[in-house]
């Protein structure tokens, strides 16, 4: 079995589309990418701990990939919208990718990123070329 860390929007949103995907064993929600260890929901939503809401996939990579993982995920986030996600704003829905491992890495990155969100265009016009 692997994981995949990714924030985007209100965790409780985001369990079920990986919940549905042949191979998933558990999608859970919880804090990461924070300052401090174990914070509640009150501590995060404070805005002081730098901690994004996130979901942990746990997944069978025979049944479904990494990148199978990552393109649910661009399904459910707007990565364009810097204020958070849909109706939920501040920095603890902001989107994020948090590779495992040197294998999570290169799908995770950027330019994967960019391209599998299917905003590019609006990418384009707001940081150029130099975003590539």
């Amino acid at each position: 079995m692997e994981k995949a860390t990714l924030a985007g929007d209100c965790f409780w949103c985001m369990e079920s589309p990986f919940e549905k995907l042949k191979g998933a064993q558990s999608a859970v929600s919880g804090y990461t990418g924070g300052t401090t260890k174990n914070p509640t929901y009150e501590d995060v939503c404070s805005g002081k701990t730098g901690h994004l809401e996130a979901v942990q996939i746990t997944f069978d990579p025979v049944q479904t990939s990494y990148e199978d993982i990552l393109n649910v995920f661009w399904r459910q986030i707007d990565p364009t919208n810097a204020e958070g996600q849909f109706c939920d704003k501040g920095g603890s829905y902001l989107s994020a990718i948090f590779y495992h491992d040197e294998n999570q890495k290169k799908p995770a990155h950027y330019n994967r990123y960019r391209s599998g969100s299917g905003r590019d265009q609006f990418l384009k016009k707001v940081w150029g070329d130099s975003g590539h």
